[in-house]
């Protein structure tokens, strides 16, 4: 079973998203990026979704952090983002990102959108 990591500030998002997708995948939900770090230094996963807003160090921090590991480069990254500014979304494809999807979250997007970036995976 293919394994997401969910890294969201809100309890709430996590709980949406980890309900949509726990009959279909193994998920982990963490509350920050240091967090979501230190678990891809010691597991594997095969996608993240990563929020862009979080306080500390945010998704764009984590995600340039995430791409700095060589063995995480290749990590499928989809940002999850409230921001209506497209620059946030630019500089995410700049680091790499799969893809994005705005909140509030649909649930249905969401199992879309991340089993089209897991099927390219495969191709």
């Amino acid at each position: 079973m293919e394994k997401i990591l969910i890294v969201d500030d809100s309890p709430s998002n996590l709980a949406t998203i980890e309900n949509a997708l726990m009959d279909d995948y193994e998920v982990v939900a963490v509350t920050s990026g240091l967090t979501a770090l230190r678990f891809l230094d010691d597991h594997d996963a095969d996608l993240v979704l990563l929020d862009i807003e979080m306080p500390i160090m945010n998704g764009l921090q984590t995600l340039q952090k995430i791409r700095e590991r060589e063995y995480l480069k290749d990590l499928k990254v989809i940002m999850l983002t409230a921001i209506k500014e497209q620059t946030a979304v630019v500089s995410g494809f700049k680091l790499g990102i799969s893809d994005y999807i705005t909140k509030p979250i649909d649930r249905d997007v969401v199992k879309e959108r991340i089993r089209k970036v897991l099927d390219k995976k495969v191709n």
